[in-house]
This record gives structure tokens, C-alpha cells and sequence, in this order.
């Protein structure tokens, strides 16, 4: 009996210590290749950074990603919170810019609730990402997420900046280019004002604006 007790509290440590300390060494790849618009993230990009690595992780997310969840205020529905998924792109893969690209329409709920309150927050997490998490839970701490907030603007047509906002859309996007001209679509910018990151227990950490972009990604 004594034992056995001793083997049950060795197992009992030992379970919470695995789960409790985090895999800084996974490299998230879709088993199956397939490309950025088929919505995972295709490699070689650097590997997951470490979990206290915290303006990293949020490039990382923020690049890896092709998709994420962006919330407005309704304005079809009296001002209640609404969530909308819509394509990103932060630049060509292995291009990184942290600039976070949208390609929208005012036919759409998002960029007409942005036209009216340009204040949004935008979500990817690292379970969107091919692979996953491991088999980790997606509302588990240890899988990554990032909220952004900040206003959400469309880049004015003929710019340069509209045309590098397009080319990094399409890189990763390249189904927007048979979208219906005539339905209004235009590159957008979510210009940031906050970036919130839980990669680990503890609660959320805030990054740093200027310590996410002066982040360099690698291939």
C-alpha cells in the first residue's frame, strides 16, 4: 500500500508538471501541405518562439496566421458587440511586416460598423495555425492567442501603401483576385493601438507596440 500511494503521488507531480510547463520547442506544420488561402500556415518559418518571449510570439501568431476574428459595433443592431472572420495578411510569407492587411466591403457587417466606429479588435490564435496545438485545447493558456485593438481604416486608392497592402493580401490570399470588382472591396489597415498576448498561466500580458515591430522574422 505504501507503495503504490508513493507511485500515485510520483504520477500526480509529474502529470501537473507536464501539463503545466509549456512545449517551447513545437513547430506547428499542416501534416498535409496545402497553401496560405487553404488556411494553414505553410513552412519553413521560424519555429514557435518560447512562451516568455512575448512580442516574438505575437509576430509569430500575428504572421502565421491567414485568418482571425475581428469585432465592431453593430450598427444594424443598436450598438451590440459583433465578430465577423476575415482573411489577413501581414506580408508575403517570410515577409513579415506586422502591419495587419484586410481585404473588405461595406457589403459586409465589419467594415460598415468600422465606417461608422473605427475601433475594432482582431483575434488569431494559435490553434488556427495547421497543426494546431498540439492536441492542446484551444481555450487552454498554453495555446496561444493574440487580441489586437485599434482603428480599423481602408488605405486610400492609388497610394502606395494600397498597392503593397494588396500585393501582401494577395500572397496569401490569391482567391481575392476573381472577387466581383463591383462589389466594393478595398485594402484595409488595423492600425495598432494595443496588442494583448496569453501564451501561458498568469493572465494576459500586453506587448509592447514598438517591441512587436521591431521584431524580425526569419525563414
Amino acid at each position: 500500500a505504501p507503495k503504490l500511494l508513493l507511485a500515485l503521488l510520483l504520477l500526480t507531480v509529474v502529470g501537473a508538471e507536464a501539463v503545466r510547463t509549456p512545449d517551447t520547442t513545437r513547430y506547428y506544420r499542416s501534416p498535409h501541405p496545402v497553401s496560405a488561402a487553404g488556411g494553414a500556415a505553410p513552412g519553413p518559418i521560424d519555429p514557435r518562439p518560447n512562451w516568455q518571449d512575448y512580442p516574438r510570439m505575437a509576430r509569430w501568431l500575428a504572421h502565421t496566421n491567414v485568418w482571425g476574428v475581428m469585432g465592431t459595433k453593430s450598427v444594424k443592431r443598436d450598438g451590440l458587440p459583433w465578430t465577423n472572420v476575415v482573411d489577413v495578411s501581414d506580408g508575403a510569407l517570410c515577409n513579415s511586416t506586422g502591419h495587419l492587411f484586410f481585404y473588405l466591403t461595406t457589403m459586409d457587417e465589419t467594415a460598415a460598423d468600422a465606417q461608422v466606429n473605427p475601433k475594432v479588435s482582431f483575434t488569431v490564435t494559435e490553434a488556427s495555425i495547421g497543426g494546431g496545438c498540439g492536441g492542446t485545447d484551444a481555450e487552454d493558456p498554453t495555446c496561444a492567442r493574440l487580441i489586437v485593438v485599434g482603428d480599423l481604416k481602408i488605405i486610400p486608392e492609388g497610394t502606395p501603401q494600397a498597392t503593397f497592402a494588396l500585393s501582401a493580401l494577395e500572397a496569401r490570399h490569391p482567391a481575392i483576385k476573381d472577387w466581383p470588382p463591383t462589389h466594393g472591396f478595398h485594402p484595409y489597415e488595423l492600425h495598432i493601438e494595443s496588442l494583448n498576448l496569453l501564451d501561458f498561466y498568469g493572465g494576459m500580458k500586453t506587448v509592447s507596440v514598438q517591441d512587436y515591430f521591431n521584431v524580425t522574422l526569419t525563414c
